[in-house]
């Protein structure tokens, strides 16, 4: 099975994905993460991560992204065939 990502607002085969020169992570190595368990296919305490990754953003001065963020995860989880 080829495993997809999401990068930029496009989901792509992990073996097309590419990120950028212009990248602000590639460019300064800065950035913010956070890894979040799933269980059944509903991301754990959601709100939480959700929370610590915009303060995350906001401390390093990173616009947050516009997506909906719980939107693209779900149809992630869900193009991947992945529930836990």
């Amino acid at each position: 099975m080829t495993q997809i990502t999401y990068v930029n607002g496009s989901y792509v085969s992990a073996k097309n994905a590419v990120v950028s020169v212009q990248d602000r992570g590639f460019r300064y190595g800065d950035g913010v993460f956070e890894t979040i368990a799933v269980h059944g296919g509903v991301p754990y305490q959601w709100e939480l991560h959700l929370a610590r990754l915009e303060a995350g953003l906001k401390a390093l001065e990173i616009p947050a992204p516009s997506e909906d963020l719980l939107e693209v995860s779900l149809r992630l989880l869900a193009r991947n065939d992945l529930s836990d």
